[in-house]
This record gives C-alpha cells, sequence and structure tokens, in this order.
C-alpha cells in the first residue's frame, strides 16, 4: 500500500485500508477482504481480493488515471472467525458495531496447530491467558507473567 502512494489507516482491531485520492472529496470505492483463512477456505480464500484491489490501484497508477471518487483497498481481520468469536469482527468494528474496544490473550496451541481438529490447549495454559485477562480487568497489567 505504502508502494502505491496510499494513505493508510489501521484501526484498533487491526483492520487497513489504503486510500488513493479521487478528484472530488466524496465516498470511495472499496475493494478489498479479509486476509485470514482456515484449513478448508482454499489457499487464496480472502488474500485474492485485496491483492486484486491492489492491482486495480497499481493499475490506475501506471495509467495515470484520475478517478472522481477516491478509491481503496481494504482489509479485514477475523471475518471467519474460526479462532476467536464472533465472525465477521473485522468489518463489525469497521461499521461500528460495539464490540470494541477490543483485546486478545492469545494462548499456545499443542504442536502449534491451529483451526484444526487436533488443537488442543492445555488447561494450565488456558489458565495463564485468564490470569492475563484478570490482571488487565483489575488494572494489573504490568503484573502479568
Amino acid at each position: 500500500m505504502e508502494e502505491a502512494g496510499l494513505q493508510i489507516t489501521t484501526d484498533v482491531i487491526g483492520n487497513s485500508w489504503g486510500l488513493r485520492a479521487g478528484s472530488e472529496d466524496v465516498a470511495p470505492v472499496i475493494i478489498g477482504s479479509h486476509i485470514e483463512t482456515f484449513v478448508t477456505g482454499g489457499l487464496y480464500d480472502g488474500a485474492l481480493g485485496v491483492l486484486a484491489g491492489l492491482e486495480i490501484i497499481q493499475a490506475l497508477n501506471d495509467a495515470e488515471t484520475v478517478t472522481r471518487r477516491p478509491v481503496g483497498v481494504a482489509f479485514f481481520t477475523n471475518e471467519k472467525g474460526a479462532r476467536f468469536a464472533p465472525d465477521m469482527m473485522g468489518s463489525g468494528v469497521a461499521q461500528g458495531a460495539p464490540n470494541c474496544p477490543t483485546a486478545m490473550v492469545f494462548v499456545p496451541s499443542k504442536d502449534g496447530l491451529s483451526q484444526n481438529f487436533n488443537e488442543f490447549t492445555a488447561p494450565e495454559h488456558i489458565a495463564l491467558g485468564v490470569d492475563v485477562l484478570l490482571r488487565v480487568v483489575l488494572g494489573q497489567a504490568e503484573l502479568a507473567p
């Protein structure tokens, strides 16, 4: 997005937009998708929409085309909800859903497996994650292990 000269914005959940100015200050055309995938989602699930948007921006830049509307590329996080509920979290936050501010606590999974039927997290790791969350809620995040 930087190389294409886009004005980049990232929100609190990690959604990002890159905007190319138009000749008028009107609502932009946004092209994009989500960036995460899951086991049965296909190799380019989501990412292809983002890459297609970047390719369109690059073609407009190469042709030195000025569009009336701004044109942007966006990617959203956690649209599938396969690992973290709720689904469509990224686009929901982008649209002002009341599930923000948000934080996530990550805990290790056995053998690094994620979004897999064999995924397993040991109870002691879950307990550590809960402890971190509790300390944040109590305002003692600096004491977290």
